[in-house]
């Protein structure tokens, strides 16, 4: 189940190269300081691919900036997914360049979509 008609162009351009991905699945932040809390909080990822780096990729799409407290969210988001580690594979963190992002812009034509997928399976 999608929140959007623009998460479902985001997910039909993934299904149609087939590339599995899963959707609103978990993500874990760990701090990467040792000596504090290891976990540090939840999000749930519009999106989590596997990338041609061997990793996976976490993207979220920002659309919605409409809603009261949208924007500081999403910033604060950005910011936790930079700050600290995830682990999605073991023992390796999902590396700065495998959290991509896409606003409405990103999804107006078919060749900026097939730059965002690009993006998402390529993310250097």
């Amino acid at each position: 189940m999608l929140r959007s008609k623009s998460e479902a162009k985001i997910a039909s351009s993934i299904e149609s190269i087939g590339l599995p991905y899963r959707h609103d699945d978990i993500v874990r932040i760990y701090s990467k300081v040792p000596g504090t809390t290891p976990y540090h909080g939840t999000y749930f990822a519009d999106f989590k691919l596997p990338n041609l780096l061997g990793g996976i990729t976490v993207h979220e799409h920002f659309g919605a900036f409409q809603i009261e407290n949208y924007a500081d969210n999403s910033l604060q988001r950005l910011n936790d997914y930079h700050a600290f580690e995830i682990y999605e594979l073991p023992g390796r963190p999902v590396l700065d360049s495998e959290f991509t992002f896409s606003f409405e812009s990103d999804l107006a034509t078919t060749e900026s979509i097939r730059r965002l997928i690009v993006k998402m399976l390529l993310p250097l």
